[in-house]
């Protein structure tokens, strides 16, 4: 059929972080029909093994839907395919569907995918299955410039805020939103400075001295945020702006939450933390994700990264004394993937330079499952390529078509020859 061909069967089948058991049993019956042996843990990562196999190729199967997804419509234009209002899928639906393609053309080939990457790595994470493969290429790299030979770590945390209620002593209610926020991955796109819709409406209420009825905001951990709302008292006659929506409201004697919320929400440093001038790439930073409000508590949801795992310590209790009077819940930490070349590193580089003589060895200020599936195996040499995919995690992801072609013939190539 084709990589593309197939990626548009994929995009077809609803496959949600969480909620891709349909594309997992596709995976299932066509590696089967491929003549593959298919194995499946209780996290739902596949595992398919034929012949006697160099290389493992290794992608993830879900994907982060945003806008309309999982109801993907494809538009193909000036080069790149993109979706109607949503996200693409080419994250990292490209590799799965190159790995089809692989399946089809090989005898020696080893298959992993992965599940619910998305939302922690958790298929890598609780890989239960042995790569019998010494050789791993991670097809989930989203440029096609670069080889990436290491990956930052992350940091998963929570701050629980028990709520007291108060009557307001401001004179106007008013509901407030947020609009024309583009977000973005908060590892690749965080050194572009996109804004956060939920720092950025903390930023006004407190500015305009506002009295918090309720607040909640952004769509996943790993994307920047592009929605907020509030519900909130001020004695200032607003009006709507550019990027924040403002409509005023009847009061029917809403309560205000008594704790300062706004100040430390404001206050708390959304971004880069810190820059690698070694790797020209950011070295640390943090995502204000999500916050949600239920009833007596307010819960923000934050996601930090960095390719030192002694800084993401130091994150986590900045972050605990920023927020010191409450409840700061530590989720979850992974190492760094440490960017060291060796003998497979150069195999693929030299396989990807054939097709574009620019390309480099690189690390990445985003979780990649190669740092995870080396602490299960430490034996297994890895590397990551991938299609220039832009804006991903976002309704304005797109894929460069031409780049697809490059990433498939290096794989082809690696299989054939690397030995």
């Amino acid at each position: 059929m084709g990589v593309l061909e197939n990626f548009k069967q994929i995009a077809a089948i609803p496959h949600c972080s969480f909620d891709a058991v349909k594309l997992k049993d596709f995976l299932i019956n066509y590696a089967k029909s491929k003549g593959f042996e298919v194995l499946v843990d209780k996290a739902e990562n596949i595992l398919c093994k034929k012949g006697n196999p160099n290389i493992c190729l290794q992608s993830h199967y879900d994907m982060v839907c945003v806008g309309d997804a999982p109801n993907i419509n494809i538009i193909e234009s000036d080069g790149f395919i993109k979706a109607n209002n949503s996200t693409l899928g080419a994250d990292n639906g490209i590799g799965i569907a190159i790995m089809m393609e692989a399946m089809n053309e090989f005898s020696d080939l080893e298959c992993l995918f992965t599940a619910n990457e998305e939302v922690g790595l958790i298929g890598a994470n609780n890989l239960e299955l042995k790569i019998s493969s010494k050789h791993l290429l991670n097809l989930d790299s989203e440029c096609v410039d670069r080889v990436i030979i290491g990956c930052a770590a992350s940091l998963m945390m929570n701050v629980n805020i028990k709520l007291n209620y108060k009557n307001p002593s401001k004179k106007y209610l008013y509901e407030a939103h947020t609009k024309g926020y583009k977000g973005g991955h908060s590892g690749i796109d965080i050194i572009k400075n996109i804004p956060s819709a939920i720092s950025d409406l903390a930023l006004f209420l407190y500015k305009n001295d506002a009295e918090l009825v309720s607040f909640s905001g952004g769509e996943r951990t790993n994307s920047i945020s592009v929605n907020a709302k509030a519900i909130f008292y001020s004695d200032t006659e607003l009006k709507s702006s550019e990027n924040i929506e403002i409509t005023k409201l009847e009061s029917k004697g809403e309560k205000v939450i008594q704790e300062d919320i706004l100040s430390l929400i404001a206050s708390y440093k959304h971004g880069v933390w810190s820059y690698s001038r070694d790797l020209n790439i950011v070295k640390t930073s943090v995502n204000l994700a999500i916050i949600s409000q239920n009833n007596d508590e307010l819960k923000l949801e934050l996601f930090a990264r960095s390719d030192n795992s002694a800084d993401l310590d130091e994150v986590f209790y900045k972050t605990k004394a920023h927020f010191n009077n409450y409840e700061v819940k530590l989720l979850a930490k992974d190492e760094p993937w440490e960017p060291i070349p060796n003998d497979f590193t150069y195999a693929v580089l030299n396989s990807l330079q054939k097709y574009n003589p620019k390309a480099s060895m690189s690390s990445i200020h985003a979780g990649l499952e190669c740092g995870v599936l080396k602490t299960k195996q430490n034996e297994l040499l890895c590397a990551s390529i991938g299609p220039n995919i832009l804006s991903p995690h976002s309704i304005y992801e797109r894929c460069e078509i031409s780049t697809i072609d490059i990433i498939k013939n290096t794989t082809f190539d690696l299989i054939k020859n690397y030995k």
